[in-house]
């Protein structure tokens, strides 16, 4: 029980860095990874707020994913989707987090690049369930029999597109954050998990 508790709190503290990621990317205004471009821009047409839509989004996927292979979903899966969503919204409330030029903007955006990864690599080292849409990308991969890499752009750019056409932020952020997400996520699990195995 003292273990699971722990891991729960990683998972938490993973989605909380997420979120505050995620917020940065919005309010820096230099363009948002493939999933919140996304999100921001479906936000914008259906008059929900970011995280509201958020968790809308995810709750989507879970629902397909019980239906189709209910063994991705972890408690994890649901308590991210809703840390997530929630904490969006206030921390893109707080006025220190909107930038008043473009250096600060760009010192944002690495933030945002850094948090967001690094709260994703915390979040899948406390192990209690993949994100929704992680779990969706293996479901197509074991689907389609595609190369999980190549099932990964394909819904990056399928998020970009419909992202871009409904008003979300495409921009230098949206490249920089699809070059640096991964490697700082493989590095984060490397130093976290084994802080878990311990716990």
């Amino acid at each position: 029980m003292i273990k699971f508790f722990k891991r729960f709190a990683f998972v938490v503290f993973g989605s909380i860095l997420m979120s505050l990621g995620i917020a940065q990317y919005i309010s820096a205004g230099l363009g948002v990874d493939p999933l919140s471009m996304f999100i921001s821009g479906l936000s914008t047409k259906i008059g929900f707020t970011v995280g509201q839509t958020s968790i809308m989004i995810m709750a989507v996927i879970m629902m397909f994913l019980l239906f189709i292979e209910r063994k991705r979903i972890g408690p994890g899966t649901f308590i991210n989707a809703i840390l997530v969503g929630v904490f969006i919204d206030i921390f893109l409330s707080v006025s220190w987090l909107h930038p008043s030029n473009l250096y600060v903007a760009a010192l944002e955006l690495v933030l945002a690049i850094v948090f967001t990864a690094i709260g994703i690599g915390i979040y899948i080292s406390g192990g209690l369930g993949e994100g929704a849409v992680d779990a969706l990308m293996i479901v197509l991969n074991h689907r389609t029999h595609i190369h999980i890499r190549w099932v990964k752009v394909g819904m990056d750019i399928t998020l970009v597109i419909i992202g871009w056409l409904i008003g979300g932020k495409f921009g230098i952020g949206t490249i920089l954050g699809a070059m640096a997400t991964g490697p700082v996520i493989e590095w984060t699990i490397s130093k976290v998990k084994p802080l878990v195995s311990m716990a």
